[in-house]
């Protein structure tokens, strides 16, 4: 088994951009057919568990199926991290044990993989979905119960998340979920937190069945330090191999940490990581591949961030405003969401209008703004090539809850111009390929059909 990593990560809610290093734009896909992503079933101590002994002498984590004891990754998020007395051994083919030392009074919390550290994996390869692991010793002088003032606190956040779950949030019948019963299932266990620690990860545990990437919860760790903690892990396969396309380029030149671009003889390529501030000199480069017959956008490794950003740049492939997206919101009149909303950019005589074939290549990896950009380009004209986007979309807004935490809670529905929900559902490419994920070890078919495509389209 190869060593355990401790690694420390600061979790952010917003996915973080890919930093386009040339030297490690390096992608490792598993061969063969996709199993399913292994999840973790069971943990001991239990995932919001405030009183356990404090002499439990290893934590175990069960995933739901048989698992390569090659490698592990238990992750720290700064400080809360148990002392670890031992290296991490196998119980069985689905258990892994972790050595610990726990004092009493004091609260611990781990990720089980993260979307940086995957060594868990299956047999087939494929990454355990990421899984927080937080609780709380017994003994000390504290109680195990919350005093009178953090119970009411507790009382009156749990009222306002009830309020925005069942109100405000903007997907809360996409999957048929009852809110309010399922808040109310989970009161006492919610009102029973010894601290606005153990009711985050507790309100996490909860809302979890959301299955949306954009639900978050803020809350200070063990060490005072706020992490936003997503109630879904956006895990999703690249359909890329980003050296192997700038192994074919010549001219390539790295514009910032989120851009870079390159040439295929009369055809350029401009590579984007995230709608971040870095992204905004997309512009300039495409404006420098003005001369070319066509132009590859390449979003894949993108997952999103401000979509401001992304109608700039998509304004350099028009020359008067184009409606790409609808929205809906909250009516306060009725409190449901149907106020329809028509979400529109603008030209960007800074760059275009240019004239030439587009093509964006899009994969399971783009969500988000960078989905309503994918929406943005097919609006202008551009055709979308590869596998159909994650899925998920709702503009989050921070509500501070009474006990000092911050639930993230999605304000619209965001539609294609057909009235399609994205979220759940994604953006499908005009030209959806189905690649086998072997074939990307030394290739990425991707970018070598775009320019197929691009070159039949040149000669016709």
């Amino acid at each position: 088994m190869g060593p355990a990593r401790w690694e420390s990560v600061k979790l952010q809610f917003r996915p973080l951009y890919v930093v386009l290093v040339a030297a490690l734009l390096v992608v490792s896909l598993s061969a063969g057919a996709r199993a399913a992503n292994p999840r973790v079933a069971a943990t001991v101590p239990a995932a919001g568990d405030g009183a356990v002994d404090p002499g439990l002498g290893e934590i175990r984590v069960t995933f739901d199926q048989a698992m390569d004891p090659a490698s592990v990754s238990f992750v720290t998020l700064g400080s809360g991290f148990p002392q670890v007395t031992g290296q991490p051994y196998w119980v069985d083919d689905t258990t892994i044990a972790l050595p610990v030392r726990l004092e009493p009074d004091t609260g611990y919390w781990l990720l089980v993989n993260s979307p940086s550290f995957q060594g868990f994996r299956n047999r087939s390869g494929e990454p355990a979905v990421p899984r927080l692991l937080a609780f709380w010793t017994a003994g000390g002088e504290h109680s195990e119960e919350p005093g009178d003032a953090e119970r009411e606190r507790n009382q009156r956040a749990y009222e306002q998340v009830v309020e925005l779950m069942t109100i405000f949030y903007s997907y809360k019948d996409r999957l048929g979920i009852d809110w309010a019963e399922r808040l109310a299932a989970a009161r006492e266990w919610l009102l029973s937190s010894r601290n606005d620690l153990m009711f985050g990860v507790r309100l996490v545990e909860v809302l979890a069945p959301a299955m949306d990437a954009h639900l978050a919860v803020g809350v200070a760790g063990p060490d005072g330090n706020v992490v936003t903690l997503p109630t879904r892990w956006a895990m999703a396969p690249a359909n890329y191999n980003l050296q192997a396309v700038l192994a074919k380029l010549t001219n390539v030149k790295q514009w910032s940490s989120a851009v870079v671009s390159g040439e295929a003889g009369d055809i350029g390529y401009v590579l984007i990581g995230g709608w971040v501030p870095d992204a905004d000199v997309a512009i300039e480069a495409v404006a420098a591949m003005s001369h070319k017959a066509a132009i590859i956008v390449d979003v894949r490794p993108n997952s999103g961030g401000d979509e401001r950003i992304a109608q700039r740049v998509a304004g350099c492939f028009t020359d008067e405003a184009v409606d790409y997206a609808l929205s809906l919101t909250l009516d306060p009149e009725t409190l449901e969401f149907t106020r329809l909303e028509t979400r529109t950019f603008q030209p960007n005589p800074a760059c275009g209008p240019y004239a030439g074939e587009v093509v964006v290549l899009t994969g399971p990896q783009v969500m988000s703004s960078n989905e309503a950009f994918l929406l943005m380009m097919r609006a202008a004209g551009a055709t979308l090539i590869g596998a159909p986007s994650f899925g998920s979309s709702g503009n989050p807004q921070p509500r501070q809850l009474a006990n000092g935490l911050v639930l993230y809670v999605p304000q619209w529905q965001a539609l294609d111009l057909d009235g399609r929900l994205v979220e759940g559902n994604g953006v499908t490419p005009d030209i959806v390929l189905d690649v086998a994920p072997d074939r990307f070890a030394s290739a990425d078919p991707v970018f070598d059909a775009a320019v197929a495509l691009v070159s039949r389209q040149e000669r016709d």
